[in-house]
């Protein structure tokens, strides 16, 4: 039986991105591409998902066994952000369709649907923030900024900036917060203190005119950031010396 094709009226059917592609490979070799991807996990069945590809092209039609092995890579403005293996569960006709549906088993680890579904809001003019995300989308969030931002490597000319503890109440808020203060909306300044000094070596800046942070409500942000790890706060406040900031604390 071949894969069933669709043009269903469910949201996810209809979206597509101008920065996303994903790549459907056979035996190593692209055998078509889509610019949105949805993949569902099948409760019933362990390591079982339903994907479906958007605007899918095939490089040429042929059939697919059940029981073959492809792969997806999903690349987010040309940097590649996920890449898997596939069994199929049913027969694949691969064709210029608007929507293919493919049932797969997968070890599938390094994949998140909320970035992707981040990434297209954004590809399609959303003005979303990360204030209003729960913990798990602001988490998404982080890891779209970085594949839309990319790593920074420039610091702006403004000689202030001022990171408010008030509005910081997990170490994802802090990041979020972070990479906006410095780059602006979807800015990217790493997820943890590892991925911090990732960036600020990335970054050229003039050490002979370093810019201040100023840390607003520093108690609070000291007392929210150390839940993670002790002395984590300080960790943070020490590598930003290091690199040739001036570090300003406001405590209250």
């Amino acid at each position: 039986m071949s894969l069933l094709l669709r043009n269903d009226a469910s949201t996810h059917w209809r979206k597509s991105s101008d920065h996303l592609d994903a790549l459907l490979r056979y035996k190593k070799q692209e055998i078509g591409r889509a610019n949105y991807i949805y993949v569902k996990v099948d409760r019933n069945r362990k390591q079982t998902f339903q994907i479906t590809l958007n605007g899918f092209k095939a490089i040429k039609n042929m059939e697919i066994n059940e029981g073959e092995v492809l792969d997806i890579r999903v690349v987010l403005k040309n940097q590649v952000y996920s890449e898997f293996d596939l069994i199929l569960r049913r027969d694949l006709l691969i064709a210029d369709k608007p929507v293919i549906e493919m049932v797969c088993h997968s070890d599938l680890q390094v994949y998140n649907q909320d970035v992707i579904e981040i990434f297209l809001g954004w590809d399609n003019g959303s003005k979303s923030n990360w204030k209003g995300l729960n913990s798990k989308l602001k988490e998404a969030w982080l890891v779209a900024c970085l594949y839309w931002s990319g790593l920074p490597k420039l610091i702006s000319k403004r000689k202030d900036f001022t990171i408010d503890g008030d509005l910081v109440n997990s170490k994802t808020d802090f990041y979020c917060l972070l990479g906006e203060i410095f780059f602006g909306h979807r800015g990217y300044f790493g997820q943890n203190l590892d991925g911090l000094t990732d960036c600020l070596n990335m970054i050229r800046m003039d050490k002979s005119d370093p810019p201040t942070i100023i840390f607003k409500n520093f108690k609070r942000l000291e007392k929210t950031l150390n839940k993670t790890s002790k002395n984590y706060a300080n960790e943070l406040v020490n590598i930003f010396e290091n690199r040739g900031f001036l570090i300003m604390k406001e405590i209250k």
